[in-house]
């Protein structure tokens, strides 16, 4: 019992596979080429060719000499590039025989017709084919198909779906069984035309494997997730002279290909403020207002691919900073009317209703505006804590009682900044 795999990277571009042997029909017309969106980004072709009503293939030299392989499972992965519908292709093993007259084999197939024969479990005796198992199918080109072919004893199973595309079937689709193809001999791929003296397609093989015995075939592994952006980062604003809450870009980037590299990719980042090229987070401390239109952060993945942020602006605004003050409204004692525009007022801060002494605070500058409302600024009383209680005095030169700008007491105030 054994496991075998084949996805040609290994093999040399433009040459025959390394490891395969061509099998009935000539001439050679094996290639190894490059083709996207493959297991491995490489693929053996075989390519399309006019000889008539012949059998082509090729099977793998690595399995020829284990002494499992009459029994086996077959897995590999196909498409059809050119004269679909005159190619069927056959997944086989117990192949032997030199042409089409005198081979024996059991396979799964698939063509583009749709007819009963469209998906099958064939064997051929001494040249003679039937088929075992079978359901319609119509094919398509470059239509990924997925092949799953075990052979145990007398016993066959098959199943085929679309790959990546189809869920595989949780069930064998085919089964039958076989008493006249025993012998072990190769394990591999070939085609045949459907209508005599027509041209056969050319079919490109990703992916082949084998596990004889009772061992599985083994299957690809999951190609490495490229780097790629999801999700919209939002504009920013943040406030100068004051550290920000840190921006982490990475959260929106994802892929397998680890570590990420981040760099700003348009546009500048304010005064103060840097991407840490290995985290993608932005992080420091704005020194100037300002604002910055339209960045853009790219991440590159350890295999060079890219994955960029939409265009973000980030706005830094003046620090403005909050002021302890105390609004009175000074209202004429004859008409209750508010006192607006009086200027040259004096006022003091105190902290205590009796102390004599200079005030914490004073101005003789102070003015009400057109709605008789006076605001003083006591940021600067740093004696008084907050919630603590201080005491405002008024005077007016020249003013009289009527006046109410001149407070024979002084007039407690709540800080509540």
């Amino acid at each position: 019992m054994a496991q075998y795999s084949e996805d040609w990277s290994g093999s040399t571009l433009g040459a025959a596979p390394t490891g395969w042997t061509r099998r009935y029909g000539t001439p050679d017309i094996l290639t190894v080429v490059e083709k996207t969106g493959t297991v491995s980004g490489r693929v053996m072709r075989m390519a399309s060719h006019s000889t008539a009503n012949v059998l082509y293939g090729a099977s793998m030299d690595a399995v020829d000499a284990d002494a499992d392989r009459a029994d086996f499972e077959i897995f590999c992965v196909y498409s059809i590039t050119a004269n679909i519908s005159n190619t069927p292709v056959n997944v086989a093993g117990r192949m032997t025989g030199t042409a089409r007259t005198d081979a024996y084999f059991i396979a799964t197939t698939t063509t583009n017709v749709a007819t009963a024969s469209g998906k099958r479990i064939a064997k051929r005796v001494n040249g003679a084919p039937t088929t075992v198992a079978s359901s319609s199918y119509t094919n398509a080109v470059d239509r990924r198909i997925a092949a799953l072919l075990r052979v145990s004893g007398t016993d066959v199973q098959a199943k085929l779906w679309e790959y990546e595309v189809e869920s595989e079937p949780g069930t064998w689709t085919y089964t039958g069984t076989v008493t006249d193809v025993s012998g072990a001999d190769w394990v591999g791929v070939f085609e045949g035309s459907i209508s005599t003296g027509s041209a056969q397609g050319t079919v490109d093989y990703e992916y082949f494997s084998i596990g004889t015995g009772t061992d599985s075939a083994p299957r690809p592994t999951s190609d490495p997730a490229e780097i790629s952006f999801s999700g919209s980062v939002p504009a920013q604003s943040w406030v100068e002279d004051s550290a920000i809450t840190p921006l982490d870009l990475s959260t929106y980037f994802a892929g397998d290909l680890t570590p990420f590299s981040y760099a700003v990719t348009t546009g500048t980042l304010p005064a103060g403020l840097s991407l840490n090229s290995s985290t993608g987070v932005i992080s420091g401390t704005p020194t100037t207002p300002a604002s910055a239109a339209s960045i853009v952060v790219t991440a590159t993945d350890d295999e060079s691919n890219t994955a960029a942020t939409n265009a973000f602006n980030i706005a830094i605004t003046d620090f403005v900073e909050a002021v302890r003050g105390v609004q009175v409204v000074l209202h004429d004692r004859a008409t209750q009317s508010p006192r607006a525009s009086v200027t040259g007022i004096t006022a003091r801060w105190w902290d205590s209703p009796t102390e004599s002494g200079a005030p914490l605070l004073k101005t003789d500058t102070a003015s009400t505006d057109a709605a008789g409302l006076l605001e003083l600024d006591i940021e600067s009383v740093t004696s008084l804590s907050l919630a603590g209680v201080g005491y405002l005095s008024i005077y007016k030169a020249g003013a009289t009682p009527e006046t109410d700008l001149h407070f024979a007491s002084r007039l407690a105030v709540v800080d509540i900044a």
